[in-house]
């Protein structure tokens, strides 16, 4: 406790979305919850990830804004997984990344970095198990390894745990052993399993750094007519809830995250309390599946020993479970799981009651454990079970019919229940789509920009069971591109916030809020909370941040939530503005009325560029359809392209430089005679004689003029516009509304293909 409060956990994460991030926020909630802890979640995706070809990503730099809202006065303790955060970039950029934090008392998990207490995997044991089973039971020479991204500290202990052991067996090994993947693409992951193909053909099997880097190496090993598990065994790392349902079920090595998040909770608040904290190593097993071929797992024993196993077969086969739920919530489903399986065989000799085993077993499917469960090992330890019955030799002549029968009883209820659950999860899509459906229309569904607007982005939380939240808006959008570090401002307001489940308004007089003050949540009273904390933004734009109540729903659909918001900020922003231009407009309007000005007597030209404005392009237009043209007329549309970020980032001159500019192109670009016009803000429109055929000349003389001008320019910036053309035919009638519709549709179509390389 810091004078008589709770402590302020800040946990910093890479994705929300990932089964990593999920197991490790579990442990540490649960543990935060025993030592009366308040914990926020940051997620803030891959520092410094280069996303060059994947515009899917292009944005995704904006979520590591989240981290520039702590400060070493409105934290207590800070718990950062470095190795995901930075499994992108390199070791010298993630240190870097760190020091920004070095004031704030911290621990690192699931990374180990001298200077700083740890909290990490052994990587090593359970690598080792694995590929001793690899060389001494398979009787493998020829093995190879996909690793990791450079610089990222697991995957280096993985690699050197792997060459180790090669070595220490003397076992072929140079560069063509190894072929370095990504962690976070699958696509790069897969080249590297070609590589390994063609630099080995007689490979025989494959660690892969992590989980998900094994199934794209499956895909690859089926591309080439080869079978996973059969024609090239495979090794995993994580145990992810994935890896037992893989095809071969894949064997890996469990490293506990839930267990390293409750560590990790520990270890940070004896570093707050000023308690010298020695780094925490944590094991880890290999486990053994159908990834390394067919394995005969009946054959461990028939003794009565074999009960004393039940305990190591439950923590393997229901892993899932108990990381879900915890350990002692897992204990009463674990003695209904004992309890069934005695059933099986009696070890006083006597076979149990088939009647009274099923019983047995519809006691344990009440605890829902068969949700989490690996298959798999389960069916094999009942075949297990029932084969030690079997084979035990005191079973009566003629009992072996009804343990088959049995056997084929328990496999119907099992298949009945998992189907049960296969139809409920249908059921709950169907309900979270449609709830997701309704999320995106009532968030968008207001019509001014209005404060009070904020309150919808609040309004429709129910369907992720969030039941408290609070909106922290920047008092102006802030533009950041990927290049640019991110500082929050250091003043916010609290435009919206939720209270189990009613949504207000703050009074004006509460609104305002300090950096220091966001994590200190009155409004919610004196409960203890943990919360998700997610930037609200769209592309370049930043808006401000939600705080919301950590749910299990929020693992799956995080990121699409706080899209959205993102979304509805913007509409809400542009409507502000919208509505604070049209009531200056009626402003001015009012006092030209009362001072008898005629809206005529306006000029016809843009005072800023020397072109027609919107009415003086209007009238030249009109006596322009008067006239023939044998070619017919070009009607052009055309709009600078981020004007905003130039305005925002080096100021409003240089903004009117650029339009002025633009506004010289053109009139040089296009033959004499033209109307040439700005039209609005960063709006322009022209009128030309030409043909069809001299729409793309006409294009490519623009284009290359905008080009040569920007080669020459001593701006740190490229000024460039997107441009949309009608042809009207010289036979055809022609209305310029609809003609200027047509180009700017062309307009559109022009600009998602626009330059987006603004800073040279």
């Amino acid at each position: 406790m810091r004078k008589g409060k709770r402590y302020n956990i800040g946990l910093l994460v890479s994705g929300i979305a990932d089964s990593f991030t999920e197991q490790i926020c579990n442990g540490v909630l649960r543990r935060a919850a025993d030592e009366d802890a308040n914990v926020f979640i940051l997620p803030g995706k891959y520092i410094y990830r280069d996303t060059e070809g994947q515009p899917e990503l292009m944005y995704e730099y904006q979520n590591s804004a989240v981290f520039s809202s702590i400060r070493k006065d409105n934290i207590d303790g800070l718990i950062i997984c470095a190795s995901c955060i930075g499994c992108l970039t390199t070791e010298e950029k993630l240190m870097s990344f760190l020091k920004g934090f070095e004031e704030i008392p911290h621990v690192l998990a699931a990374s180990h970095y001298e200077g700083h207490n740890c909290i990490y995997y052994d990587n090593s044991s359970g690598v080792i198990e694995g590929m001793k089973y690899l060389i001494e039971r398979l009787g493998c020479r020829n093995i190879c390894m996909i690793d990791g991204t450079e610089g990222n500290s697991d995957a280096y202990e993985r690699r050197q745990a792997f060459i180790n052991t090669m070595n220490k067996y003397e076992l072929p090994l140079s560069e063509k052993n190894f072929a370095r993947g990504n962690l976070a693409n699958t696509e790069e992951t897969g080249k590297a399993m070609e590589q390994l193909l063609t630099d080995n053909p007689e490979m025989e099997a494959v660690f892969c750094v992590n989980d998900d880097t094994a199934m794209a190496a499956y895909e690859v090993i089926r591309s080439h007519g080869l079978v996973p598990g059969k024609d090239i065994l495979v090794m995993g790392y994580d145990n992810v809830y994935t890896s037992a349902n893989m095809d071969p079920p894949l064997s890996t090595v469990v490293a506990d995250p839930v267990a390293l998040g409750a560590a990790s909770l520990d270890a940070i608040i004896k570093v707050i309390e000023g308690i010298i904290s020695n780094d925490v190593i944590l094991p880890a097993r290999f486990i053994l599946r159908e990834s390394f071929g067919r394995i005969n797992k009946l054959s461990r024993g028939t003794s009565d020993a074999e009960t004393d196993f039940l305990r190591e077969d439950f923590d393997t086969i229901f892993y899932h479970y108990i990381n879900a739920f915890g350990v002692e919530a897992a204990e009463t489903t674990y003695e209904k799981f004992r309890r069934f399986m005695l059933g099986l065989y009696d070890p006083s000799g006597k076979l149990t009651a088939s009647k009274a085993v099923m019983e047995l077993l519809e006691d344990f499917i009440g605890t829902n454990a068969i949700n989490y469960m690996d298959t798999d090992e389960f069916l094999l330890l009942i075949d297990r079970g029932i084969d030690r019955a079997i084979t035990g030799k005191k079973i009566p002549s003629g009992d072996e019919t009804e343990l088959f029968g049995l056997r084929t009883k328990i496999y119907r209820r099992l298949v009945r229940a998992i189907d049960k659950r296969l139809t409920s999860v249908v059921w709950e899509q169907y309900q979270l789509d449609f709830s997701m459906k309704v999320f995106v229309r009532e968030t968008l569904n207001f019509r001014h920009g209005a404060d009070q607007s904020y309150q919808v982005l609040l309004n429709y939380l129910d369907w992720l069971e969030v039941k408290n939240a609070c909106l922290y808006m920047f008092k102006e959008p802030l533009i950041r591109l990927s290049a640019d570090s991110f500082e929050s401002p250091e003043e916010l307001e609290m435009m919206a916030v939720r209270v189990d489940g009613v949504v207000s308004i703050p009074p004006l007089a509460s609104r305002h809020k300090t950096i220091r003050e966001i994590f200190d949540l009155e409004m919610f009273g004196d409960r203890r909370y943990s919360m998700l904390v997610m930037p609200l933004f769209f592309e370049e734009e930043i808006y401000g941040f939600i705080f919301c109540d950590m749910t299990e729903r929020l693992y799956r659909e995080g990121e699409f939530m706080a899209n959205q918001l993102g979304v509805a900020s913007r509409m809400l922003h542009i409507l502000k503005v919208s509505e604070s231009a049209q009531q200056q407009l009626e402003e001015h309007l009012s006092v030209m009325r009362q001072h008898n000005i005629e809206l005529d007597t306006i000029s016809r030209i843009d005072p800023l560029t020397g072109l027609l404005n919107r009415r003086g392009f209007m009238m030249a237009a009109k006596e322009w359809s008067s006239k023939t043209y044998p070619q017919g007329i070009l009607v052009g549309y055309a709009d600078m392209n981020n004007l905003k970020i130039v305005n925002d980032r080096f100021g409003h001159d240089d903004g009117d430089f650029a339009l002025k500019t633009i506004a010289g192109i053109l009139t040089e670009a296009l033959p004499e005679g033209s109307v040439i016009a700005r039209i609005g803000g960063d709006e322009y429109a022209f009128l030309t004689a030409g043909s069809a055929e001299d729409e793309q000349g006409c294009l490519k003389k623009i284009g290359g003029m905008f080009s040569s001008f920007n080669r020459s320019s001593d701006k740190p910036y490229n000024v460039s516009i997107s441009v949309g053309m009608c042809h009207v035919p010289e036979e055809r009638e022609w209305n310029l509304e609809e003609a200027l519709v047509l180009a700017d549709e062309k307009l559109y179509v022009a600009k998602q293909s626009k330059d987006r390389k603004i800073v040279k």
